[in-house]
């Protein structure tokens, strides 16, 4: 009887690739489902919350018109004075000559078709307005003003539960409404007492009529969807004014729970008006989209449980041969990942195979590292002695500085470049690092122009222009100052020498530029400066360049722009570079 000793490879293989990927696939399938509904509805809310902000922007916006022109009337000292002449023949030129070119102005104001209504407490005025009751509507009557006398609404309760209850006896509030004849005629009005502030008397109040299709104009259910449905509202839960596919709704009082089960309800105040825009959108709407990804859910899932199942047995069966596991290791060497080991357990010749292989890319890998280790500290050392030429240059130079003020006796001055001096070696060494924060770069490069302020006064200036992007990257030291050194070395000639140091990154590399108005170079010399292979470009251009092609490679480096007697512009670049480890403090 043949017995079976092992489970073969295979099958193994294959169990584990469909109990390891399927189960996750369910799972990040469920998981992308319920996401996306909450994602589906928190984009419909915020988009719907959005288009009812503008609508309500909107909205404040017209009637903040209406408060504008009756301030016009309310804040007017002489419009109050006149209100509260005698009679006579006064009051009858002040209404023709004043009050009604007043009205009509201000009725002006207002990009639509307005009615300006005066209510005047002395009753010396004539009361003025179109006797054509033929039409119903004000709005379409030719008038665009009519002035009463204010016992006609003082007695009205509509008028007399909003203001005369207040206890202040200034009032500048503005009562919007629907009064009188507005609700029939889908009209909105806004009334504002009127005083005499100096007199601390009541002379009136002022009303302005619009249609509410006219002030509401940017309430349109379409924005949103074909059938939801924008109310507002007012103090009272009235629905004062309706947009939907149904047209105008006839609901005397708003209720919410009306709404809730069936409608996403969003809503937004209108402080002005102190009433409120609601959005009453069918759930219906939105729950087509969660519908339809619930279903290319299901089916991303079904397919990549079927591509799983194939994709198993056709890997298992693949990996179940030895041989080929011994050939894809060999390829893998073979594009240098001399990281990878044969795992092969067994007694037969495949282990031998398995071992040696082992072993050979365990010695080639030390190899290799021994190898890069010494070539790295070749390296190393040639950016240290090309480092080393910079250093001596700049401390002979500011030294010499010293001793200058020294013997002009400018001690001040002497003990801030001292100080100066000392900031900037300390930056430099860098506790014996070659590599610093490019915010320790930009610290050198200011010490460095900071004690040369002291040495040249005001011959010249400084600009910074950084880009805090480039902050938490990394560079290697003194790439800046040598050439911040050699524009006070070769191009300080005119009293109003400016210098410009910019850094900011550029798609994957940053950049360093040093601008200044100087000398100059003629093209000749140019020519020599950018040929890297001239003897005579100068050891602090060399130097730096090198250095950076040493640390960072060929497509790095610097480049340098010149035209005699209008300037020169230094180009400095590096990659995106940070240190993988960094000291502590």
């Amino acid at each position: 009887m043949l017995k079976i000793k092992y489970i073969p490879f295979g099958m193994k293989l294959l169990i584990s690739y469909i109990v390891l990927i399927i189960v996750p696939v369910g799972i990040i399938g469920y998981v992308s489902y319920v996401k996306s509904i909450t994602a589906v509805k928190e984009q419909t809310r915020s988009t719907m919350q959005g288009t009812l902000l503008q609508m309500k922007e909107n909205i404040e916006y017209q009637t903040n018109n209406f408060s504008r022109v009756t301030d016009q009337f309310y804040y007017d000292y002489m419009f109050q004075q006149y209100l509260e002449q005698p009679s006579g023949y006064e009051v009858y030129q002040l209404t023709t000559d004043y009050l009604i070119p007043k009205l009509q102005n201000s009725a002006n104001l207002i990009p639509y078709r307005a009615l300006m209504r005066l209510y005047v407490s002395n009753r010396d005025f004539p009361e003025v307005y179109q006797m054509n009751r033929d039409v119903i509507d004000l709005l379409n009557r030719l008038s665009e003003y009519e002035i009463y006398h204010y016992s006609r609404i003082t007695g009205q309760e509509w008028w007399k539960q909003p203001y005369m209850s207040n206890s202040k006896f200034i009032d500048d509030r503005l009562l919007w409404g629907q009064f009188q004849d507005d609700h029939q005629n889908d009209q909105i009005s806004v009334f504002r007492k009127l005083f005499n502030h100096r007199m601390l008397t009541n002379i009136g109040a002022i009303r302005v009529t619009a249609k509410l299709s006219d002030v509401f104009s940017s309430v349109n259910y379409e924005k949103l969807t074909t059938s939801s449905t924008i109310l507002i509202v007012n103090q009272q839960q009235q629905v004062i004014y309706t947009s939907s596919q149904e047209g105008k709704l006839d609901i005397t009082a708003y209720e919410a729970a009306a709404w809730k089960d069936s409608h996403m309800i969003i809503e937004e105040s209108l402080d002005s008006l102190n009433w409120r825009i609601i959005a009453l959108i069918p759930k219906k709407d939105f729950e087509e989209g969660i519908i339809a990804v619930k279903w290319v859910t299901v089916g991303v899932g079904l397919i990549a449980i079927i591509v799983v199942i194939i994709l198993s047995a056709v890997i298992s069966h693949y990996f179940s041969k030895r041989v080929f596991k011994i050939i894809s290791s060999l390829r893998q060497f073979r594009e240098d990942r001399l990281d990878k080991r044969i795992n092969y357990s067994g007694h037969d010749e495949f282990s031998d195979i398995a071992e040696a292989f082992n072993e050979m890319t365990s010695d080639m890998n030390q190899l290799i590292q021994e190898v890069y280790v010494a070539n790295l500290a070749k390296k190393e050392a040639e950016l240290e002695s090309l480092q080393a030429q910079i250093n001596p240059h700049f401390l002979y130079n500011t030294l010499s500085s010293i001793s200058r003020l020294g013997k002009f006796k400018q001690w001040e001055k002497q003990d801030q470049v001292i100080r100066g001096l000392a900031k900037f070696y300390r930056l430099t060494l860098n506790q014996g690092k070659m590599i610093i924060p490019i915010t320790k770069e930009i610290e050198q490069a200011q010490a460095y122009l900071d004690i040369q302020s002291i040495k040249f006064g005001d011959q010249f200036t400084i600009s910074y222009d950084i880009d805090p992007s480039i902050y938490g990257y990394d560079t290697i030291k003194l790439i800046v100052q040598p050439f911040l050194e050699n524009i006070f070395e070769h191009a300080l000639f005119r009293a109003a020498l400016h210098i410009r140091v910019l850094a900011y990154q550029e798609e994957n590399h940053i950049v360093f530029k040093i601008i200044d108005n100087g000398i100059g170079m003629k093209r000749e010399r140019l020519l020599q400066i950018n040929d890297e292979h001239n003897t005579q470009r100068g050891y602090g251009i060399h130097n730096v360049h090198e250095r950076i092609k040493l640390h960072f490679g060929q497509p790095y480096g610097v480049t340098i722009w010149s035209r005699y007697g209008i300037g020169t512009a230094v180009k400095i670049t590096i990659p995106l570079y940070q240190e993988k480890w960094k000291s502590s403090p």
